[in-house]
């Protein structure tokens, strides 16, 4: 009986067979029984690595920001108001701390106050917002019975600190007063 010669995987090894126990001889011209076919066996698959996107910083939407100064300006919230700058924030004032104390002292002198921004152009670089556009402001002083209005252009920097945007820089230049 001559053995035929199964082609194996080059990566796998070939099995090792024990001689099948010699069984009584029957008959002298049966077949032989047909050997199993080799079980092969899969490595386990190696765990596929998920490509890594880099994630975009989330939009921060500068007008939200101006929106937020509004509203804390008009209600006289110099913390609310604070909140919006940065430590390192410059203004008309000077720093932060001069800021503070220019509108603690608005707003301690007057029983209303609004401010409006129009036409508000935004350039973006990286994480700095720079947006120039004019301004409205009005208020009335504590014991005066008329409105003040100023407008004139307003600069303004803001820079992206996680979700958020921070001013950086305010500038208002004065156009009119009445």
């Amino acid at each position: 009986v001559v053995a035929a010669k199964r082609a194996m995987p080059v990566a796998q090894a070939p099995e090792a067979r024990l001689p099948a126990p010699a069984a009584p001889d029957r008959t002298a011209n049966a077949p032989a029984p047909a050997a199993p076919p080799p079980t092969i066996q899969q490595a386990p698959a190696a765990p596929r690595a998920t490509p890594t996107v880099a994630e975009a910083p989330p939009r921060v939407d500068p007008d939200a920001t101006l929106a937020r100064f509004m509203t804390t300006y008009e209600r006289g919230d110099t913390p609310g108001l604070m909140a919006l700058f940065d430590e390192v924030a410059i203004g008309n004032a000077g720093g932060k701390p001069q800021i503070r104390r220019a509108h603690e002292a608005l707003f301690r002198s007057t029983e209303l106050r609004h401010i409006a921004f129009e036409n508000m152009a935004w350039a973006q670089e990286g994480d700095w917002l720079r947006g120039r556009g004019r301004y409205e402001a009005t208020l009335m002083r504590k014991g005066e019975p008329r409105l003040e209005t100023e407008s004139g252009v307003v600069r303004i920097e803001l820079l992206r600190r996680g979700d958020q945007a921070l001013i950086m820089a305010l500038d208002y230049q004065p156009g009119e007063r009445s």
